[in-house]
């Protein structure tokens, strides 16, 4: 099951998977254990007002590891 999904976290924890796997299982309610993988389509930095956080735009697979033709292609 794939789902996409923004997490908003600090700039110290943006690349951080275990911050980001903790935090995709609280947006969709799940448990950390059934998250799979987590692939990054889009980061910005929204520093309009402090604190300056990170937005992270999301593929979060659960269950199972998403298939290769999900994957981007390297460039």
């Amino acid at each position: 099951e794939l789902k996409l999904i923004e997490l908003v976290l600090e700039p110290a924890n943006a690349q951080d998977f275990t911050a980001q796997r903790t935090a995709a299982a609280l947006l969709l309610g799940v448990e950390e254990a059934r998250i799979a993988t987590i692939v990054v389509r889009k980061r910005s930095i929204d520093a309009r007002r402090p604190p300056v956080q990170v937005r992270l735009q999301a593929e979060v697979s659960l269950d199972e590891p998403a298939a290769l033709a999900e994957m981007p292609a390297g460039k």
